[in-house]
């Protein structure tokens, strides 16, 4: 089977990568996984279309993987000094993780019990509701209320990252 299709599906995908080393590994993988699956494999077509179709199918990965990497350099080539730089973000970022997590420590019980369970572990209002046996508007209300104090945690943060940052000026400054 390897031998009689190897050089139609080659030439199949080589029609479309235009790399005659990524076509290879492409085939080499779809026979792989095929010899893998033998056991539980159930093919309903020809063994030619469900070859081409699984090949159309590692094009299209290969092609996706190939537009997020390319989209990745383009973002990394973009930076100008003035603009900073991934590391600086990330320095940035982590800073601001820390900061709200800060703030989230300093909230009181019943609200930080509602945005762990909201934000962090991504449960619907209704969810926590159940969980923490609550009306869903208490719930609400307390989201808010912790969002509220939250913005009120950070402001002193954000307002030090922008003066940093050199995007905020230093006198007139209020960002509430």
């Amino acid at each position: 089977m390897y031998r009689y299709y190897w050089r139609r599906l080659y030439d199949s995908a080589y029609k479309r990568v235009q790399d005659r080393h990524e076509c290879e590994e492409m085939i080499q993988d779809l026979f792989v996984d095929l010899w893998g699956r033998r056991e539980s494999l159930e093919v309903t077509t020809s063994a030619e279309v469900y070859l081409f179709t699984a090949l159309r199918y590692k094009i299209y990965n290969y092609i996706r993987a190939q537009l997020v990497r390319k989209a990745h350099v383009d973002h990394l080539l973009r930076w100008s000094p003035e603009a900073g730089s991934p590391v600086e973000d990330q320095v940035y970022y982590e800073d601001l993780a820390r900061a709200v997590e800060a703030s989230v420590a300093r909230l009181p019980e019943k609200y930080r019990r509602v945005y762990v369970l909201s934000r962090q572990e991504n449960r619907t209002y209704r969810e926590i509701a159940e969980l923490l046996n609550l009306p869903p508007d208490t719930v609400e209300k307390q989201m808010s209320r912790a969002l509220q104090l939250m913005r009120v945690h950070l402001h002193d943060y954000l307002v030090s990252a922008l003066l940093v940052a050199g995007s905020l000026p230093l006198q007139g400054t209020d960002l509430q």
